[in-house]
């Protein structure tokens, strides 16, 4: 069953090359793969956001997870 999109925060998706790739890997390489994998996707999710104005900075707008972020009303994350 697919997840609703509005749940989806962050997508990978694998190429032809890289199912190849991994289908010749050992068990124990393919889990380490994976969880990198893992860890890269959680580092995107929890990264805060900088919003840009006219080619400048003017706010942040907090990760989902909820850490602190200047969040300016017209900003959009």
């Amino acid at each position: 069953m697919n997840p609703d999109p509005g749940e989806i925060d962050y997508v990978y998706e694998l190429t032809a090359e890289e199912l190849r790739y991994s289908a010749g890997l050992d068990d124990l390489a393919r889990l380490t793969w994976l969880d990198q994998a893992r860890r890269f996707t959680l580092l995107a999710r929890e990264a805060e956001t900088t919003v840009y104005h006219d080619g400048k900075p003017v706010g942040s707008c907090a990760p989902p997870s909820g850490a602190e972020g200047t969040r300016l009303p017209d900003a959009t994350c």
